[in-house]
Formats: C-alpha cells, sequence, structure tokens
C-alpha cells in the first residue's frame, strides 16, 4: 500500500513539472494541464507493480 501511494504522489509531482515548467498555451490553462498529466502519471504510477512472474 505504501508503494503505491509513493508512485501517485511521483505521478503527480511529474505532472506538476511538466504542467508549470512548459510553454504557455493561450487555449488551455496551467490547471487543466495538470488535471490531464495527473491523470496520466499519477494513476498509472498508482497500479503498477512489478511482476514477479
Amino acid at each position: 500500500m505504501p508503494f503505491m501511494m509513493l508512485g501517485a504522489v511521483l505521478g503527480f509531482l511529474a505532472a506538476l513539472v511538466l504542467a508549470y515548467t512548459g510553454p504557455a498555451d493561450p487555449t488551455l490553462t496551467r490547471e487543466s494541464i495538470l488535471g490531464f498529466f495527473t491523470v496520466a502519471f499519477a494513476i498509472p504510477g498508482r497500479y503498477s507493480r512489478r511482476c514477479s512472474c
């Protein structure tokens, strides 16, 4: 469980960096970009596990 939360937090931090360091887009707000990248990075980061096959 702690590793799942760590993956979600790291995904959110990556989204935060991408949203606020990239070039400004007049058609999108920084918050909408942050929301998109949070979904794109935090959710897969939360559910990713190493396969012990």
